[in-house]
């Protein structure tokens, strides 16, 4: 099964009984589909990101940066995840990245 079937089949059970369980593995779901698509982004050699056009060094080195800054909340290191979103704010700035930039420095 593909990982964009479980996500269906996930949510859809979620509708049916919701639950953290469920929910939690929603989010894991969402949350590779996206590292996985902004891996095969950067494969393909240019990134759209907030209507920026970037080469494929310099996407492959932002989506570096965002998984990395992903993996640094996941591990409660707030301040290095911000360091790492706002490199990537750099090369490639957008609403959704200011927004975790935001929350960053909210928690620090």
């Amino acid at each position: 099964m593909h990982h964009q079937e479980a996500l269906s089949v996930y949510e859809d059970a979620y509708q049916v009984r919701s639950s953290d369980k469920l929910a939690s593995k929603i989010s894991k779901i969402k949350r590779y589909i996206e590292e996985q698509r902004c891996d095969a982004d950067a494969e393909q050699g240019v990134k759209v990101e907030g209507g920026s056009l970037v080469d494929g060094r310099e996407a492959e080195e932002y989506n570096r940066l965002v998984i990395e800054g992903k993996q640094l909340i996941r591990d409660q290191k707030v301040k290095e995840a911000l360091q790492k979103f706002s490199e990537a704010y750099k090369i490639s700035p957008s609403e959704k990245l200011r927004n975790k930039m935001k929350k960053c420095q909210v928690s620090w």
